[in-house]
């Protein structure tokens, strides 16, 4: 995913301009589909039509225009809608070992799990918990990662993040 908007839905940007390849676009799409709420499409119009075949009904397409003596501007190809399967164990599998501990014990069903091993957690999560609970869990993680970000550094605790507007205490 180029860009990740995490707030009340996890959406997802993909950029594909005149000058990529779409050779990977049929798998980021199945990859993306796994934990995205929304994903959007942004292509040139190289490749506009071969794109808009190799990512699901669900994703919104934009493109870019330009005129003349008009700033660059996105058009609507294709409005997208929720995404209707996002997986459980994708979900799951997105956060950390100590994020999974967390969200078993907030559901008070850590008793004995936590000093298990990441793929235990992860079938622990998946079993007894529902898509909507991992993936709040998730969005929750996502924005704590993305504010010690913005105070430690991008790289500090865990996964990168990348982020806009982050919120001071």
């Amino acid at each position: 995913m180029d860009v990740a908007v995490v707030n009340g839905r996890i959406e997802g940007y993909e950029i594909k301009s005149d000058r990529d390849t779409l050779n990977r676009l049929s798998r980021q799409a199945g990859m993306f589909g796994l934990v995205a709420d929304r994903m959007t499409l942004v292509v040139g119009r190289r490749h506009l039509e071969k794109a808009t075949a190799l990512v699901p009904e669900w994703w919104s397409i934009l493109s870019p225009e330009s005129k003349s003596d008009q700033p660059l501007s996105l058009h609507l190809v294709r409005r997208g809608r929720l995404n209707p399967a996002r997986n459980k164990q994708a979900l799951a599998e997105a956060m950390e070992r100590d994020e999974l501990v967390a969200l078993l014990s907030r559901h008070a069903i850590d008793k004995g799990l936590r000093s298990a091993g990441y793929a235990t957690l992860v079938q622990h999560a998946v079993a007894e918990l529902s898509r909507a609970q991992i993936g709040e869990h998730l969005k929750a993680m996502l924005k704590l990662r993305a504010r010690f970000a913005s105070r430690y550094g991008s790289s500090a605790f865990g996964r990168n993040a990348i982020f806009c507007s982050p919120q001071t205490d």
